[in-house]
């Protein structure tokens, strides 16, 4: 439904904060299993906590060949069943965009497509697919990036792995659940230019 749109993007917004959940617990359980603390170590720019376990540092590198493998089981079936709207879901949305409500009239205009539509082989032809790919790889790269520093941050001061997990994935889900609310509550009140 064409109004409900915050709650739509709101519930796909909630997988994706549910990622650092899931991550949290995948690198906690190849990563360090045996909940190993991290130790003191002089380097250049000073003294650091870090992991230096053989055990740790060896199966660093398998988390991301598990996570590449969980991303190709979620993503690949999403990619092959794309489709374009059949004619009776379009007619249900000129029906929904022709209403004389405030939200269909001025939030939701009607417009003709820009362009051609593309299917999926299509699709793998055309530079703008590429770009739009790398755009939000590098958006989801930051976005992990910087929900994972609780860690480098509580490492300082926590020294149990498992609990820094634990935080990590309670996060991961207030900001699921966060989503999905800033999606309710844009349905609720709209938006003002």
């Amino acid at each position: 439904n064409p109004r409900k749109s915050g709650a739509a993007n709101g519930i796909m917004g909630f997988f994706m904060g549910l990622s650092g959940l899931i991550g949290s617990v995948m690198c906690s359980a190849v990563i360090n299993p045996l909940n190993k603390e991290p130790e003191l170590v002089n380097t250049t720019s000073g003294e650091q906590m870090m992991f230096v376990d053989d055990y740790i540092l060896e199966h660093t590198k398998d988390i991301w060949l598990a996570w590449a493998g969980t991303m190709a089981i979620m993503f690949l079936p999403g990619m092959f069943i794309l489709r374009p709207p059949t004619p009776e879901e379009v007619c249900t949305q000129d029906d929904i965009l022709s209403g004389d409500s405030f939200e269909s009239v001025e939030l939701l205009p009607r417009t003709k497509p820009a362009g051609p539509d593309y299917g999926i082989r299509d699709l793998f032809k055309t530079p703008k697919f590429y770009i739009l790919y790398l755009i939000i790889l590098i958006l989801s790269l930051t976005l992990l990036t910087s929900t994972e520093l609780y860690k480098f941050i509580g490492i300082e001061a926590i020294n149990d792995d498992k609990f820094l997990n634990l935080v990590g994935a309670l996060g991961a889900v207030a900001n699921a659940f966060g989503r999905v609310t800033w999606g309710l509550i844009l349905d609720r009140f709209g938006t003002r230019a």
